[in-house]
């Protein structure tokens, strides 16, 4: 059964009942880049499958939930008095709110994925445009934080969340806190814990833990992730090991060979190291799941001479400057084929007439 709590142009709050009620409350909040208002909100057809009731905020224009007005989180309230054990839950802006709300809401327990404290800040700039336009009402702070077990997982090796992390910790008490790093996991630490299947049976841990959870890092579970392997190509390009970065994104590859970044990576990496040949595939490839990038377009041109395939890098070329005609870079590109390809021509010439003679 599902009842409307509010609804407005970007927002929806339903509360959701499951069939076989534990009489336990998880409250979730949806992320950053949702847009599917009539979809049952972040977790909730799992989390009804375990026997929770569910409250699920819905958040579509990516407003860190900053644009409800304070009654809306009050009349919410009086529905999670009726549980005795109250979850929030939440994954990056999801997992800000999960934290902000915690008072108001009454939880008895937290559990936020890559939260942030603040997106308006130049220790981390990822958010910058949403930051801007948002009028910001809500904090984490000590007056909106609940003093509850509050489970925080992030990964500790992007620098990004560490920021973000250490400036919660500041806030929130530091006896009830507890975090759990995830180091290649990426942001969200949400689709890690997914691709590694780890996501259900750690939230199940969670939520009814009112300490720190131990959690062991496994081979088994990483090596299903293509994020993590992503992550570890990124840092180990970072640490100038750049056998381990190549093999990293090829196996992220072959878990996920239809995104865009790893092609795209994988690709660059091979063009640094005079490997165009290599590299060609997964440039094609990249530049075939976005069609009318510029950077994907670029970036296969340039593989493209580098292979001396120069006849497709031109029409390469000449697609990409349909759609940016004055780029500087595309046209220095597109004049140096030009003329390597009269010079060949020249060539082929002179060699014909010489053996004419």
């Amino acid at each position: 059964m599902t009842e409307l709590l509010y609804q407005d142009d970007v927002h929806r709050i339903e509360h959701q009942r499951s069939e076989g009620s534990s009489g336990r409350l998880i409250v979730t909040f949806t992320w950053y880049g949702f847009h599917d208002i009539d979809s049952p909100g972040f977790a909730a057809p799992w989390l009804l499958s375990q026997g929770f009731d569910v409250i699920a905020f819905k958040c579509t224009d990516d407003s860190w939930f900053q644009r409800l007005d304070p009654q809306v989180f009050e009349d919410v309230a009086r529905a999670t008095r009726g549980y005795d054990d109250v979850v929030l839950f939440g994954s990056s802006m999801g997992g800000f709110a999960a934290i902000a709300f915690a008072g108001v809401l009454g939880a008895s327990r937290v559990v936020a994925l890559s939260p942030q404290y603040d997106i308006t800040q130049g220790y981390d700039t990822r958010w910058a445009a949403e930051a801007a336009r948002v009028d910001w009402r809500y904090r984490i702070a000590p007056g909106t934080a609940a003093q509850v077990p509050t489970h925080i997982l992030y990964d500790d090796r992007m620098p990004e969340e560490r920021a973000q992390v250490d400036r919660i910790l500041a806030v929130l008490p530091t006896e009830t806190t507890f975090l759990l790093a995830i180091p290649y996991a990426g942001h969200p630490v949400t689709s890690y814990l997914l691709q590694s299947q780890e996501l259900g049976p750690l939230s199940l841990r969670l939520f009814a833990a009112d300490h720190a959870v131990e959690w062991p890092i496994l081979w088994s579970a990483q090596r299903k992730s293509a994020l993590f392997f992503q992550r570890l190509a990124y840092h180990a390009t970072e640490a100038e090991r750049p056998r381990l970065a190549e093999l990293a994104y090829r196996r992220a590859v072959a878990l996920d060979p239809e995104r865009l970044a790893l092609r795209h990576q994988l690709a660059a990496l091979l063009l640094r190291q005079d490997r165009a040949d290599e590299a060609l595939d997964h440039a094609r490839a990249a530049a075939a799941i976005a069609p009318d990038s510029l950077v994907q377009l670029t970036l296969l041109a340039r593989v493209l001479i580098k292979s001396g395939v120069e006849d497709e890098a031109e029409e390469v070329l000449d697609r990409a400057l349909r759609h940016a005609p004055q780029d500087a870079a595309l046209l220095r590109l597109k004049d140096g084929v030009v003329k390597r390809r009269a010079r060949q021509a020249a060539r082929r010439d002179r060699q014909a007439a010489v053996r004419d003679d």
